[in-house]
């Protein structure tokens, strides 16, 4: 059978201070201990500390208390620890094998793990100010706050070589990363007669940024011993990740792709050679023209890959073509992909509570969104366009793909201005990972709807009840969003959306 033990001790103190309700501090001390950590480095120290001023307690404030009320300055420094390792990384750790001794199976061990005798807890180390109160004898109520945190020494298992052998690394302290935002909230309760209503709503911005994790991308043109300028990039030792990667100066997860190239439209310089920022607008192959820019570059000696040349079965009307970002000549290598400066995580999250009654009558809605993210999709039989035996073209492919029939220019059919490529049955120059398939992801969404009727109270006491409501509702009814995929709260993935549902009924008290 197997074993585990595991084990966190905590020493917590508190101390709360407050001076004629004005001046109030909180400070909270932890120190911790983990099994996982070796002795030298298994307990932690995690304080942290509050303090507020209710600024609208002070004399100076009595002539304005009628207008602004239980104003209150708030500011918190603290640090808090995280040991989600395994239980025994900080050592080497063995599984049990087999293995040939003179002809014979034997049982015997092999290492699993390399250990790592300094490995620490991970901190995160947040500060915050905010600013809290009510204007207009409490109809309108606010909280502001801005924080920034940094969290260091995140427990991280590298991937090594296959040439150090099939023992895993060992978790290590690798990287630090900075977060800081701001959020506000603010809420509106007033009556006009028999017309009430209150409005609640929130918005919060939040970004993050990798300032420690293998290094820093280095990449750029060099010159080698026998004289040639050389490309070369450190990317795959400094970065984690494929379309999404991890990188020092950079945020958690930011796209990586090929750009598609996006020319001017033109031909020609002036002293007659191709304009190589010429060519399609959108990296499309659309006109007679853009085929033509295409032709000119590769007479020139230029490189379009990945499939090279210009023929239906390789370059066509219809296909997309890449950036040549580094220069080399070549466009759509490996070198031409680059960060987008996208990513998938929202940097905007809102959101807005309403209710009114009038008499009888009521109605809420929540409505909820993020913004300022994007979704790399780019799914087979789903967003491209692939054509099977057997396989179902996608609806927004199957409408908006661009089709040009070359032998006959005026063929009703055509479709230059698809925004979807061409379809084929195989299609390495559509279907790579590009900012093509890189789209606004932001949303609103009107997350809840209820409307409800309060039967009188002169008839339903006839009816032996003391309360009767009537209501039809809904939930996730309406998303205003430019992301062709399912559902951008869910994500790019091929997932079950949001579930909309309906809902009738009613409520009785006796």
């Amino acid at each position: 059978g197997d074993a585990y033990d595991y084990a966190l001790r905590s020493y917590f103190g508190r101390l709360n201070y407050g001076y004629k309700q004005r001046y109030l501090f909180e400070a909270v001390m932890r120190y911790d201990g983990s099994s996982r950590f070796a002795k030298s480095s298994r307990w932690g120290f995690f304080p942290s500390f509050s303090g507020g001023w209710r600024v609208s307690e002070e004399p100076f404030m009595r002539e304005v208390n009628n207008y602004v009320d239980n104003l209150k300055l708030r500011a918190s420094w603290g640090k808090t620890g995280n040991n989600a390792s395994g239980n025994y990384d900080y050592q080497a750790t063995y599984n049990t094998t087999q293995y040939s001794f003179n002809g014979l199976a034997m049982s015997g061990l092999i290492q699993k793990k390399s250990a790592n005798p300094k490995l620490k807890w991970e901190t995160t180390t947040t500060t915050n100010l905010g600013v809290s109160g009510s204007l207009l004898k409490r109809a309108l109520n606010f909280e502001l706050d801005l924080y920034q945190g940094l969290t260091e020494g995140i427990l991280f298992v590298p991937t090594v070589p296959i040439t150090v052998g099939t023992v895993a690394a060992a978790t290590q302290n690798i990287a630090q990363v900075t977060k800081k935002g701001v959020e506000l909230m603010l809420t509106y309760n007033g009556q006009l007669n028999k017309f009430r209503y209150s409005i609640a709503g929130n918005v919060a911005y939040n970004i993050n940024r990798v300032t420690k994790y293998k290094g820093k991308l280095d990449e750029g043109y060099s010159t080698d011993e026998n004289g040639n300028s050389v490309y070369s990039s450190n990317l795959g030792s400094v970065s984690t990740g494929t379309t999404q990667r991890i990188l020092e100066g950079y945020r958690i997860n930011d796209y990586y792709l090929y750009p598609v190239h996006k020319g001017n439209g033109s031909l020609l310089n002036s002293d007659g050679t191709v304009n190589i920022n010429g060519g399609p607008v959108d990296g499309m192959i659309r006109t007679q023209q853009d085929m033509t820019w295409l032709q000119m570059m590769v007479d020139a000696g230029y490189i379009l890959q990945p499939s090279g040349g210009i023929s239906k079965s390789k370059i066509w009307y219809g296909d997309l073509i890449y950036a040549d970002s580094n220069g080399d000549g070549i466009y759509g290598n490996s070198f031409d992909q680059t960060f987008t400066g996208k990513n998938a995580s929202p940097s905007w999250n809102f959101g807005l509570n309403m209710n009114v009654a009038y008499n009888n009558f009521d109605m809420s809605m929540i409505w909820a969104g993020s913004a300022g993210m994007s979704y790399y999709w780019n799914e087979t039989y789903m967003n491209q366009s692939v054509v099977a035996l057997g396989k179902a073209v996608p609806t927004l492919v199957a409408d908006n793909h661009y089709f040009f029939d070359d032998s006959n220019p005026d063929n009703p059919a055509n479709n230059i201005d698809g925004h979807y490529p061409r379809l084929k049955t195989t299609d390495p120059q559509n279907t790579r990972a590009s900012d093509f398939y890189l789209y606004d992801a932001s949303y609103i969404k009107l997350k809840s709807l209820q409307l409800g009727y309060n039967i009188p109270e002169k008839l339903i006491k006839k009816l032996a009840m003391s309360n009767c409501r009537l209501f039809i509702g809904g939930e996730n009814l309406l998303t205003i969003t430019n992301f062709p995929g399912l559902d951008p709260e869910v994500g790019a993935t091929i997932a079950y959306p949001t579930m909309k549902q309906y809902t009738l009924g009613l409520n009785i008290t006796f």
